[in-house]
């Protein structure tokens, strides 16, 4: 009998800690460290000149100086524009924004599943260094993360971050033409510099 209770009394500890999980998992965070959150998002027509603008700096041999802001209006600009993040049907992302920090920045996605928001967060440390040969290589670490304000171990950020594929793909796309007059770059509070490539 006294182990029974004991039993139970597991039983009904293990019952609530999940329930707690649960709801840390589905508790969204306030964004409001993430400039631009609110902002509208870019039109076709304003982000093609955003890297007009951006391809003419770095080509002319000078860095670029984007602000958070102005990044979270353009990524969710190509994002609402291509409409290529419909996971599934019951699934519907608000959108994707970066906090950006010195030498490290975070990438949150915020969807709606069942009418109900949820938010998967993730970290990483960045290096991006230039050989003398000119070789430009970036190195990402992960740095934890957050299902909702759940936090997350290192190891499970990588069995999260597929989502981040398509987010990835549809960005380089865009950026297809501005790629080669990138060089390194830097990451600031709320601002990210990029250095022109250097010529041959």
């Amino acid at each position: 009998m006294e182990f029974q209770r004991v039993v139970n009394r597991l039983l009904l500890v293990l019952l609530l800690l999940a329930m707690g999980l649960v709801s840390l998992m589905w508790s969204p965070r306030s964004l409001g460290d993430y400039e631009g959150y609110l902002d509208p998002v870019m039109s076709p027509k304003e982000y093609e000149s955003y890297l007009n603008k951006m391809m003419e700096t770095l080509s002319s041999g000078n860095a670029v100086k984007l602000s958070e802001t102005g990044l979270n209006r353009y990524i969710n600009g190509i994002m609402q524009a291509q409409q290529s993040y419909a996971l599934n049907p019951w699934i519907t992302v608000n959108g994707v924004y970066l906090n950006l920090n010195p030498d490290e920045f975070s990438l949150c996605l915020e969807r709606e599943i069942y009418g109900r928001i949820n938010q998967i967060e993730l970290t990483q440390k960045v290096f991006s260094g230039e050989s003398s040969r000119g070789r430009v290589t970036t190195t990402l670490t992960p740095e934890g993360g957050l299902l909702g304000k759940l936090k997350l171990p290192k190891n499970i950020i990588f069995r999260l971050s597929p989502w981040l594929d398509t987010f990835s793909e549809s960005v380089r796309e865009n950026l297809n033409e501005v790629l080669p007059y990138i060089g390194t770059f830097e990451l600031r509070e709320n601002e990210l510099i990029i250095n022109p490539a250097r010529r041959s």
